[in-house]
């Protein structure tokens, strides 16, 4: 790389960066190319440790580190006996050029990602800054790993690598990585680098800014575009969506029209059934006056069976006693009756006998009068008797009245009344 290098001898170098630097064989070299500042960075520890005691200006800092596409703190580094094929990748065909090479034992090494180192360096892209790539099976993945714009801050750019791709796991040529590097707005000045053993090669980029600029423009173009395509994939999505809130809306007002009636046609009914459940309670009300007005009779009736029962059990007892006592007189007076009758044949023999028997007849005169006395008392009791008969009837119509009047629980007591009644009667018949 010493022939590309050469090209910025006559040049004023802000800032030379060098990532896969050894352990400084080529510093004095960089050192003629008088940078103001140089920035040398290694991987493996034992070139790092190399490097760093080799330094000998302030304007020189070396940094033991390796630069990745992932972000990490470690990362492992794939060793090898010949120490500047080391990788962050592992070897794939790298053997076949090499075959007296020997891995050697991998190690885990402090890392930073591409972009965070480059963003740390924080360059003036109207310097001439210089960055040159010595990473083995790795460059590609670092380009590819940035954004443009990080790189356009250097000037030029240096890489070195294999002309033969998978020398390492998933690598490419670096003709390839330099045409990438096109892309971004450098041209390639030069890959004459006689130093360069097969299949290894370098190449030394330029920044264009023409190229740069028309890429800018072109990136913006399709910004723009892609832009214009994500507005218009908004414009039709709000469209839709404005389609979707007018269909909405119109369902809901149709929803909104329908509810309202339902709801003026349940104000009409609730309306009804206020009106109903007033007339309900009203009515209630009402049965309910009722229901204790017909209570309080109930339990006035109640209260009048109770005493009629009484005065019926009373009057019943009475008919009782009036019956033994009417018995009782009936058969005296037959027995009278037949008395009478003997007397009355012993009174018309007598009357034919001799007046000595006057007192005989005297005699039964006064017990014929005393019989007559005897059957006025029993008229006068067989009348009494009829009042208390007409007197009972009256009752017992009041009575019925009143058990009409009772409905069902009364039934009972007129049947009970009835019954007394005939008994009177039959007592009357006799």
């Amino acid at each position: 790389m010493k022939t590309l290098l050469s090209h910025f001898a006559e040049q004023e170098i802000q800032t030379l960066v060098v990532i896969g630097a050894g352990a400084g064989a080529d510093l004095l070299f960089l050192r003629g190319l008088n940078p103001h500042g140089l920035i040398l960075v290694e991987a493996h520890p034992d070139l790092a440790m190399g490097l760093k005691k080799k330094i000998q200006s302030p304007n020189e800092e070396t940094h033991w580190l390796a630069i990745t596409d992932r972000n990490e703190d470690e990362t492992l580094l794939h060793t090898f006996t010949d120490l500047k094929r080391c990788s962050l990748a592992p070897a794939s065909a790298l053997k076949k050029f090499a075959p007296n090479l020997r891995s050697g034992t991998d190690e885990q090494v402090p890392a930073k990602t591409f972009a965070d180192f480059l963003k740390g360096l924080n360059l003036n892209s109207q310097d001439t800054n210089v960055l040159v790539l010595d990473t083995p099976g790795y460059t590609s993945r670092l380009i590819q790993s940035v954004p443009s714009n990080l790189l356009q801050v250097f000037d030029s750019l240096v890489l070195h690598g294999s002309e033969v791709p998978d020398l390492y796991a998933n690598d490419i040529s670096i003709s390839e990585t330099a045409a990438i590097l096109e892309g971004y707005g450098f041209l390639i000045e030069s890959n004459d680098s006689p130093e360069c053993l097969y299949p290894y090669n370098a190449f030394l980029l330029r920044r264009d800014p023409v190229r740069i600029e028309i890429l800018n423009l072109v990136g913006e173009k399709d910004e723009l575009a892609t832009l214009a395509n994500d507005l218009q994939n908004q414009l039709d999505v709000v469209t839709k969506e404005r389609d979707t809130q007018t269909k909405l809306a119109s369902d809901r007002q149709n929803q909104l029209e329908a509810v309202t009636k339902e709801r003026d046609r349940l104000s009409g009914e609730n309306a009804n059934l206020i009106k109903e459940r007033d007339a309900q309670t009203k009515l209630s009300t009402d049965r309910q006056n009722q229901l204790e007005a017909v209570t309080k009779k109930r339990d006035s009736l109640s209260g009048e069976r109770a005493n009629l029962i009484k005065e019926r059990d009373i009057q019943t007892k009475l008919a009782t006693d009036r019956q033994t006592q009417l018995e009782a007189v009936t058969k005296e007076r037959d027995k009278l009756s037949g008395e009478n009758a003997n007397l009355i044949k012993e009174r018309d023999a007598q009357t034919k006998l001799s007046t000595d028997r006057q007192n005989q007849l005297a005699a039964i005169t006064k017990e014929r009068d005393t019989l007559k006395a005897d059957k006025a008392a029993l008229q006068h009791q067989l009348k009494t008797r009829n009042d208390s008969i007409a007197d009972l009837e009256k009752k017992n119509a009041e009575m019925s009245h009143r058990q009409q009047l009772m409905q069902d629980e009364l039934t009972k007591a007129e049947a009970q009344i009835e019954l007394i009644k005939d008994l009177l009667l039959r007592e009357s018949g006799l």
